[in-house]
């Protein structure tokens, strides 16, 4: 019965990922000016990123729910803050790459590539580059995390290993803490050009 139910879980877990994944390449090409990233950014708190992912902090929640059980649900507890924070840099991510990706787009459109100059070419290429690798991280930790939460739902005997939280922090070679910040980062310096109203205006979203 739970073999069953897993791989039912897995087949609507994997048809979603493939469906987000088409609707997200689709969505890669979208037209976006700077204006309309102030619009579709989701504002964030960064605050209490560092504590999610931080392996001492991890260690401390053990010992402080004492019994199995319970840090079991706060695990699951912790699973959930960290998929939401990763969907919601995410999706900035994709937000600033369609804005760089318009910006080149028009540039090169237009032939506007001499009047641009090297500095800002430079800018968007570096919010292509960073906004890629980062979304490329977040996806893999995200079926991770999909992956966990089915597993975690089919044992019953409450058999498997705990997932580490703070293990979700590095994928391949990068860190989602800093690969966020680069993105962040390159985003400013390419609203630097726009002025520094909207300089400040997407710093305190992002």
């Amino acid at each position: 019965m739970i073999d069953h139910a897993l791989l039912l879980m897995s087949a609507g877990a994997a048809g979603y990922r493939i469906i987000s994944s088409g609707l997200d390449r689709a969505s890669r090409f979208k037209e976006r000016t700077l204006d309309e990233v102030f619009d579709f950014v989701h504002p964030l708190d960064n605050q209490d990123a560092a504590t999610l992912f931080d392996p001492q902090e991890e260690e401390q929640a053990a010992r402080f729910w004492q019994t199995r059980e319970l840090y079991r649900e706060e695990q699951r507890r912790r699973l959930a803050r960290a998929q939401s924070y990763i969907l919601r840099r995410r999706h900035n991510a994709l937000i600033v790459e369609q804005w760089a990706n318009t910006e080149w787009s028009d540039m090169r459109r237009y032939h506007l590539e001499d009047e641009a100059g090297p500095d800002l070419i430079e800018a968007i290429l570096a919010v292509q580059k960073a906004a890629a690798e980062f979304r490329v991280a977040c996806t893999l930790v995200l079926a991770r995390i999909g992956l966990w939460n089915v597993l975690l739902l089919a044992d019953k005997s409450r058999l498997l290993p705990l997932p580490s939280v703070a293990g979700l922090r590095t994928t391949g070679k990068v860190d989602l803490l800093l690969g966020y910040q680069a993105v962040k980062e390159s985003a400013l310096a390419l609203a630097r050009f726009y002025g520094e109203e909207r300089y400040q205006r997407l710093q305190a979203l992002m």
